[in-house]
């Protein structure tokens, strides 16, 4: 699904958007929608959304205005406004398209369709990257990992991963940084990249970086505490393997 965000500092054209949006939502996904311009640069830097289809005059804001404003500048944008003399400005901020209102519903459907293959072809053209970013680098935690998501997917640098927690289908990957990645993926699948001697699952619920080992607290299993205060449960099956990895790392 495309995250989308909707800006028209009038209420009938914000609207009017959203009637476009629904006719496609089997594609777009409409995460916010405003008619205060720098309400919508706030949410935009927090939601960080694939698209923003926006009106270009406002009072406060233009629309150009909000772009300078982001932090991220790699969001697809589709205008949609009743001038026509912002078009050349408008290629020049790289809008995948240009819509006057009132709005085509083909010709918005046109620009929606623009977005997904190129959204398509920038993950593309990621995994490819990785791919050989992966394939010339010596060592493995120097390597990065895909982290599927429902937009498509993160880019994480192997050694910057804590550990990683099941969540049935799901899994949540802990980051360094604390920041925290809900992937599309069961556990198991992460296992399979995240190896030994660095990574080992530990529990059925975990994978564990012992990089960022910092005590290990004996019981049934025992218990692993990280370097952020983090503790995990080592199960009784993996006890004695944990133990000898420990010594070897």
């Amino acid at each position: 699904m495309i995250r989308t965000i909707l800006i028209d500092d009038e209420e009938n054209g914000l609207e009017m958007l959203k009637y476009c949006c629904n006719l496609n939502k089997d594609i777009l996904e409409v995460i916010g929608q405003y008619t205060s311009p720098q309400q919508a640069v706030d949410e935009i830097n927090v939601l960080n959304p694939d698209l923003l289809i926006m009106d270009i005059r406002m009072p406060s804001m233009s629309a150009f205005d909000i772009l300078n404003a982001l932090d991220n500048k790699d969001i697809e944008v589709i205008f949609a406004t009743a001038h026509e003399h912002y078009a050349i400005t408008a290629f020049e901020y790289c809008a995948i398209d240009y819509l006057l209102k009132p709005i085509d519903e083909d010709l918005f459907e046109k620009a929606i369709t623009k977005v997904d293959e190129k959204l398509k072809n920038k993950m593309a053209h990621k995994k490819l990257e990785t791919f050989l970013h992966n394939y010339n680098v010596p060592n493995p935690l120097d390597k990065k990992i895909l982290i599927p998501n429902q937009r498509g997917f993160s880019v994480v640098n192997i050694a910057d991963v804590l550990y990683c927690e099941s969540d049935n289908n799901y899994t949540t990957i802990h980051l360094a940084n604390k920041t925290k990645l809900l992937a599309s993926k069961p556990i198991l699948d992460f296992e399979r990249v995240l190896t030994e001697p660095t990574f080992m699952r530990v529990h059925r619920s975990y994978i564990v970086n012992l990089n960022f080992v910092k005590e290990y607290q004996k019981g049934n299993g025992g218990v692993i505490i990280l370097e952020d205060g983090t503790s995990i449960e080592v199960s009784r099956r993996k006890k004695e393997a944990f133990l000898n990895v420990l010594k070897g790392v």
